[in-house]
Order: C-alpha cells, then sequence, then structure tokens
C-alpha cells in the first residue's frame, strides 16, 4: 500500500493568499506541507500559480473546480491542465440537486457525462460534499447514496468528513461503506454540530473530530489523498493551519 499524499486544500488560506500569494506558499512550505490542493479562486493567473508552486516544490495534483459542462467549463479546464492535475473535483453545488430522488438521478448523470469530458482530458473526476447532501429523500436513503448508486465507478467522492458528522454520520463508518468510491478525504475540526453549521472551525484535536480516527479510515481504505481543510476559523487562520499539522505530526501520521 502506498502512502497517501497529505496537505492543504489552498481555500483554508484565501484570504492570506489574496493579501500575500508567495509568502503564503513559503509560509505553508516552512511548515512542511508537502502537498496542495487547488481551488478556482486563486488570486494568480493558472500558469503563474503552477510554476510557482513548482519552484517551491508542492506537489500539486487534484483541486477544486467547477464543473466541466458549466458555462466557462472550458476555462476550468484549462486551469486544470495549467497545474497538470490528475484528478478534477467539483467542489460543490445547489442543495436542490440532492432534495428529491428525481433531482440526484439528474445530477448522477450530470456527474456522469462530466466525467466523460474529464476522462478525455487525461484526469479523473470527482465531487467533493458539504452537509446537505446526507438528508434523506426516499425513506432511509439520502441523495446522496442515489448519486452515488447512479454514477459509473469511475465518478470519485472527495469525502469531507466534517459535513458527514454534521449531518449525523460517523465518517469512520462511511469511509468503509464507500470504500474505493472514496480515495481523497478532507478533514477539519470544530463543534460538528447540526445546529449551528457556521460555527468556526478550530486546530486539529482541539474540537469534536475523531481526527485520528478518521486518517486511520483512510489508510485503511487505501486512500490517495488526505487535505486539511478549515472553511473559517476564529482564531489566525495559518496558526490554525499549523497547529493541525503539527498535530497530523504528533500523531505519527506526516514527517
Amino acid at each position: 500500500m502506498s502512502e497517501p499524499l497529505y496537505g492543504l486544500q489552498l481555500y483554508s488560506v484565501r484570504e492570506e493568499l489574496a493579501a500575500d500569494f508567495k509568502g503564503t506558499l513559503q509560509r505553508l512550505a516552512d511548515m512542511g506541507i508537502p502537498n496542495i490542493e487547488i481551488w478556482g479562486g486563486l488570486p494568480v493567473p493558472a500558469e503563474e500559480a503552477a510554476a510557482i508552486m513548482k519552484d517551491m516544490g508542492f506537489g500539486v495534483s487534484t483541486g477544486h473546480l467547477g464543473s466541466p459542462l458549466a458555462e466557462g467549463g472550458d476555462k476550468n479546464l484549462a486551469i486544470a491542465k495549467a497545474f497538470g492535475l490528475s484528478d478534477y473535483i467539483i467542489p460543490w453545488v445547489p442543495a436542490e440537486n440532492f432534495a428529491t430522488v428525481e433531482a440526484a438521478k439528474a445530477f448522477a448523470a450530470q456527474l456522469n457525462a462530466a466525467q466523460k469530458v474529464v476522462a478525455d482530458a487525461g484526469m479523473g473526476f470527482g465531487y467533493h460534499n458539504h452537509e446537505f447532501e446526507f438528508a434523506k429523500v426516499d425513506g432511509d436513503k439520502t441523495g446522496y447514496e442515489i448519486v452515488v448508486a447512479e454514477t459509473n465507478p469511475s465518478v470519485m467522492f472527495e469525502l469531507d468528513t466534517y459535513w458527514a458528522q454534521v449531518a449525523g454520520l460517523d465518517p469512520v463508518d462511511l469511509i468503509g461503506k464507500l470504500g474505493s468510491r472514496v480515495p481523497y478525504v478532507h478533514i477539519k475540526d470544530g463543534p460538528a454540530d447540526a445546529s449551528d453549521r457556521n460555527a468556526h472551525m478550530v486546530a486539529f484535536g482541539e474540537g469534536n473530530m475523531d481526527v485520528s480516527g478518521i486518517v486511520r479510515a483512510s489508510l485503511a481504505n487505501n486512500a490517495k489523498g488526505i487535505f486539511v481543510e478549515l472553511d473559517h476559523c476564529a482564531t489566525d487562520m495559518m496558526e490554525a493551519v499549523d497547529k493541525s499539522w503539527a498535530y497530523l505530526k504528533s500523531e505519527g501520521f506526516v514527517s
């Protein structure tokens, strides 16, 4: 079993990147973070950003980008190609895509079509969840379950374990159930409380997530990538990222 890519989803430090792109990346490099997952809102043109990241020694193999089928989809594909991504991941869609059985099946068909376009460009393709995907729409069945069942096996899922727990699921159990459909995971920490989805996230080890258990489950599932992602923090974001990376070190997951 090969070691997964450990890294950071750059959306976490979007404000810092906007203020000082190179300086922020250098601080991440100084923390020892070897891999970064991009998102489509980088404040620097893709070609320039890719060159800077390469010069700093970062691995960049996955990215969050809008659907290649949407308006501007060609631009998203161009960004992915500029970075040489191996896997292209849609980070979010409106909740109505998971609100009914019919909507979930229609969205699954969209994912199947998008996967073919991305595959033709030489990349894998997947979808990243939030919490609304796990609302029940057909008895005990969730929209997420329908989408997984209706998509072809080449469509992967990047499981955001925090949002799954906010929705009332056990992330460790979910990783085991989804198996090979989940090659990538996002890990956050925080209250993970459904009563306040906007509660601030915190550094690993300071919230209610079983971070170590999630990493171990991901390793047992032969994960390709495990990414830190903190959407927003009440404290300094760079400090929270640094503490989260230090936590992974203290648990023996990264060196």
